[in-house]
């Protein structure tokens, strides 16, 4: 009797932790990356609970971050498009102008050799052209830095994606062991033993959700 009494009390254990991983990982399964496993679990399993919960909070953080970095380096390089065209531009109408100033000041060369002021004022002009071609030099810096940091954020989420493909490894080690628990258990366990198929075969689909994210991550880098 204390044998049957003890291992009922290791299925009602079960049922609790399949029910609450059968239900956060559909969860996840769904798309909701913020979500959390708050009732404890019995204790030899409430760990696993703290290391999903962990795992998945630093999984959300990152993708948050890395989505954040994402959409300010969208708005930066479409501020950078635009200011290379207004630079574009500008050095277009500037380039007229400078085409202008070329044939009067030929013209003038030609007429008086002597008028050395044209010569300085030519002189002035070229030189600032040659300070406004930095400012797109700048600017292609500062896009490639930002790229350099998004790289950073990319790999940090394939490392976070490595730590939850071991957490997925672990839970679905402990539906296979509650199922062959629960197959052992004969009627009383057919619950415990679909449960635990289920917890399984969810543990699959999320593992398969985050292999497509790696291989999106890996793309990307």
């Amino acid at each position: 009797m204390r044998d049957r009494d003890t291992l009922e009390n290791e299925l009602l254990e079960l049922q609790a932790v399949v029910g609450a991983f059968d239900g956060s990982l559909r969860r996840l399964a769904m798309g909701d990356l913020h979500q959390q496993i708050a009732p404890p679990l019995p204790r030899s399993y409430d760990g696993l609970r703290k290391d999903f919960n962990r795992g998945m909070a630093s999984v959300s953080a990152t993708i948050d971050i890395v989505l954040e970095r994402a959409r300010e380096v969208q708005q930066e390089a479409a501020d950078l498009r635009r200011g290379l065209k207004e630079k574009a531009d500008d050095d277009a109408s500037r380039s007229a102008t400078l085409s202008g100033l070329v044939g009067e000041i030929t013209a003038s060369v030609e007429a008086a050799r002597g008028q050395s002021t044209h010569v300085e004022h030519v002189s002035a002009i070229l030189h600032n052209a040659r300070l406004d071609m930095r400012r797109p030099k700048e600017a292609s810096t500062q896009a490639a830095e930002h790229s350099q940091r998004t790289c950073q954020s990319l790999t940090r989420l394939k490392h976070l994606t490595d730590e939850v493909r071991a957490l997925l490894k672990e839970t679905s080690l402990l539906a296979l062991n509650g199922g062959i628990n629960a197959a052992h258990s004969g009627a009383d366990g057919e619950e415990a033993l679909s449960m635990a198929k289920n917890l399984h075969a969810l543990t699959q689909q999320v593992g398969a959700t985050v292999e497509a994210l790696n291989d999106a991550v890996e793309t990307a880098t």
